[in-house]
C-alpha cells in the first residue's frame, strides 16, 4: 500500500485513510459497525511514510492545493527510458518542485529518467529506509539520471539544499528550513519559501506572521 499511497499524496492531494490503517494493520474493517484499532499491528515502512507525506505536504508548496484550479502546481510525467515498471512525474509551483520516482514492479529494477531539473536535491522519502526511521540526504541530480529501486520501492526529492538528517526512530521532520537567506519572500511557518501564498494560513513575510483569509 506504500507505493499507492505515495502516488495518491504527491499528485491527488489527501488518499483515504480509514480506522488505523495508517498503522499498517491488516484486520477486515466493517464500515456499518465499531471495529477496534489492533495498534499492535503497527507498520512502521506505512507509518513513517504517511508522517513523512504529511509533513512534506505541509512544508513544500509544489504540494499544496490552490483554492483556483488555474494556480494549482503543475504535474509533468517525464519519460522513462527502456523500463515500463517505473514511473516518474515532477510536481512544480513557481520555484518548488518534487521529483517524484515510483517502482511499481514486484522485482528490484534500474531506470534511467530524462527530463529532471538538473541540480541540488534533498531526498526526503525512500523506501529502503524508511522502515527504519525518517532521513533526509543531500544530492545532485542529472537531467537524465539513472535510479536504482527496489522491488514497489520510490523515492520523493524536493529540490534545493535543506540540512541533512540521518536515519532515526524519530518520526518527526525536523529541521526542514531551506538554507536560502530571508531576501523578501514569503516563507510557511515551516521554514519553506515560497513565492506567494496561494491558500489560506499564516505566514512570515519580513520577519513578520501575517494572515492570509482569502
Amino acid at each position: 500500500m506504500p507505493l499507492f499511497t505515495v502516488l495518491a499524496y504527491t499528485v491527488y492531494g489527501m488518499p483515504l485513510i480509514y480506522n488505523g490503517q495508517e498503522t499498517g494493520g491488516n484486520q477486515a474493517l466493517d464500515y456499518f459497525n465499531d471495529t477496534k484499532i489492533n495498534w499492535n499491528t503497527q507498520d512502521e515502512k506505512m507509518l513513517n511514510t504517511l508522517r513523512t507525506l504529511f509533513a512534506l505536504r505541509h512544508a513544500v508548496s509544489a504540494l499544496s492545493d490552490a483554492r483556483q484550479s488555474s494556480d494549482n502546481p503543475t504535474t509533468t510525467l517525464l519519460n522513462v527510458s527502456d523500463n515500463t515498471s517505473v514511473l516518474a512525474y515532477t510536481r512544480t509551483l513557481d520555484d518548488s518542485q518534487v521529483l517524484v520516482v515510483l517502482n511499481m514492479g514486484t522485482t528490484a529494477t534500474s531506470a534511467t529518467v530524462e527530463g529532471i531539473t538538473a541540480g541540488e536535491w534533498s531526498l526526503w522519502l525512500d523506501s529502503e529506509t524508511i522502515a527504519q526511521g525518517t532521513s533526509r540526504k543531500q544530492t545532485t541530480l542529472n537531467a537524465t539520471h539513472t535510479f536504482n529501486l527496489d522491488a514497489k520501492g520510490y523515492r520523493v526529492y524536493v529540490s534545493g539544499t535543506y540540512p541533512e538528517q540521518d536515519v532515526n526512530q524519530h518520526t518527526a521532520i525536523h529541521s526542514i528550513r531551506s538554507s536560502q537567506q530571508d531576501d523578501g519572500r514569503w516563507y510557511t511557518l515551516t521554514g519553506q519559501p515560497i513565492l506567494r501564498p496561494t491558500k489560506r494560513g499564516l505566514y512570515i513575510h519580513h520577519g513578520k506572521k501575517i494572515m492570509i483569509n482569502q
